[in-house]
């Protein structure tokens, strides 16, 4: 019970852009569930959704319900963060970019290219459980500790200790959204503390 509770604490916070992404997908996927119950059962169609014409009623339904499951089952991978499911989503959305290129539609292009790029940014890749390496807008460099104060003004200190305040503001805006992994922001609100506070030491005396 506490590993699981200590995995989950320690899990990124899920990225919005992706609780969109599986909401949709669910959606679509509850759609599609119970067209095919409808057209198996009551031979019922959904408007928009007869793109797919197998043969019978019976038929589609059960083609629509095996597709409905499949994306519901996607939409819950998403939501969880679970590897297989981005790994099944950019397939689908480079399938998308190739169907849209034989098509000539714009929209859908424009649309998969952009969600493609967007689930292979580092703070979702890190919410599947995939290492990324940190950038510079992933975790910002921490100051020099080596002769930080040596020869500075007054001035100049309440100005590093105002850029080590707003550099603090930014950090918990990361760690709030979860585009920051738990330990490397625990190292540099560590760094930026003891920083602020040698500098008010040295404003003090």
């Amino acid at each position: 019970m506490k590993s699981q509770t200590s995995a989950s604490s320690s899990r990124p916070k899920r990225p919005d852009g992706i609780t969109i992404i599986a909401g949709l997908v669910v959606i679509g996927g509850a759609t599609f569930t119970l067209q095919g119950l409808f057209l198996s059962l009551f031979h019922i169609r959904f408007p928009y959704t007869g793109l797919f014409l197998i043969s019978d009623y019976i038929g589609d339904g059960i083609f629509y319900l095996i597709l409905g499951i499949f994306l519901l089952l996607i939409g819950w991978g998403l939501w969880e963060g679970k590897r297989w499911a981005w790994i099944i989503y950019v397939i689908l959305s480079v399938l998308d970019i190739l169907l849209s290129l034989i098509t000539f539609n714009i929209y859908l292009l424009f649309l998969a290219v952009f969600i493609l790029w967007y689930m292979f940014e580092p703070h979702v890749q890190r919410y599947f459980g995939m290492e990324t390496e940190p950038t510079n807008y992933d975790t910002p460099s921490p100051y020099p500790t080596k002769n930080l104060y040596a020869g500075k003004s007054p001035e100049d200190l309440k100005s590093e200790l105002k850029k080590l305040e707003e550099n603090l503001q930014w950090l918990e805006s990361q760690k709030e959204k979860g585009i920051i992994a738990d330990e490397i922001y625990t190292q540099l609100k560590t760094e930026y503390t003891q920083k602020i506070e040698e500098i008010k030491k040295h404003l003090s005396h």
